[in-house]
């Protein structure tokens, strides 16, 4: 099999010197936000050694994953250089696995990770806040539920008033396309428009993200949900990940996704994070906690 990366690849990878190791088995083929930042957190525990990141995901050739590849890479590449993380870039076969991340990750206690001081230090909003995600994204056997719980959504928020500022945060519009459709991905910001009838709504949301990546985005994203009181969010994916780990506290809908194959409810509890699969108790922990 010829592996020559690609020309843009290698222009991003020379960008930040580094050089490709041969001969190396990766870990693991999912290179989500959310992934990278578990395996940052299993690096920063010392249960998992060097990262050996296999490009071929981002190459056109072998693998249509990313809509738009290099801009994809060179965002991990920043943050696994903001986090530090031990790292090994290869390009290697994608069936060749040698570990079980999913037992790594389904040990984390801790969640909760240190915001490096290279991400830099942006204006904290000075008063309080909750934050809703605007990302839904079910599990593969849940997909055609996807219009019930947007209904679900508008019925729990019509008539809600925060005791605090309400941020928006996430994409206005999900572009569809291979991966977002296998991901079960869309949007609830039509259905979170109801909020503004009775709040005090700050909308932080582009128009979409997925395509065009934008790290210093990202970077602030981190900062807000790190400063709110509350995440609520709609299913697994980045948005949840990232209030899990930097956020105060997380209460989340995830429908019938069986998330104990991923991660310990225990340890989540533990971490401020609260996840629902009964509709009824999710509306009900943001009344009791965040409405006047």
């Amino acid at each position: 099999m010829d592996l020559e990366l690609p020309m843009r690849i290698r222009e991003v990878l020379e960008k930040y010197d580094i050089v490709v190791e041969e001969g190396q088995i990766p870990i693991m083929k999912q290179y989500g936000l959310g992934d990278l930042l578990f395996m940052i957190i299993l690096q920063k525990q010392g249960r998992l050694g060097v990262l050996n990141f296999n490009l071929i995901y981002f190459d056109r050739k072998y693998c249509d994953y990313f809509d738009n590849p290099v801009n994809a890479l060179e965002f991990r590449i920043r943050l696994l250089l903001d986090f530090n993380a031990q790292v090994r870039y290869i390009h290697a076969p994608m069936s060749r696995l040698n570990s079980d991340i999913g037992s790594l990750v389904r040990g984390i206690v801790d969640y909760k990770c240190v915001i490096p001081s290279t991400m830099g230090n942006f204006e904290p909003i000075q008063e309080k806040y909750i934050i809703f995600h605007t990302k839904l994204r079910l599990g593969p056997e849940t997909k055609h539920r996807i219009s019930l719980v947007k209904k679900y959504v508008t019925e729990i928020l019509i008539g809600f008033k925060s005791k605090y500022k309400i941020i928006l945060l996430g994409e206005r519009k999900y572009i569809i396309n291979r991966t977002i459709d296998q991901s079960f991905m869309s949007t609830i910001y039509p259905e979170l428009q109801c909020l503004k009838e009775n709040n005090d709504i700050l909308d932080l949301t582009d128009e979409s993200i997925h395509n065009k990546l934008d790290y210093d985005r990202l970077k602030r994203s981190i900062s807000i949900i790190r400063g709110g009181e509350c995440n609520i969010t709609f299913g697994w994916g980045g948005s949840f990940c990232l209030a899990l780990i930097f956020g105060k506290k997380c209460i989340t809908y995830i429908d019938q996704v069986p998330f104990t194959d991923v991660l310990d409810i225990g340890h989540l509890h533990q971490n401020n994070t609260y996840i629902h699969r009964d509709i009824a108790k999710f509306k009900e922990n943001i009344l009791k906690n965040y409405s006047v």
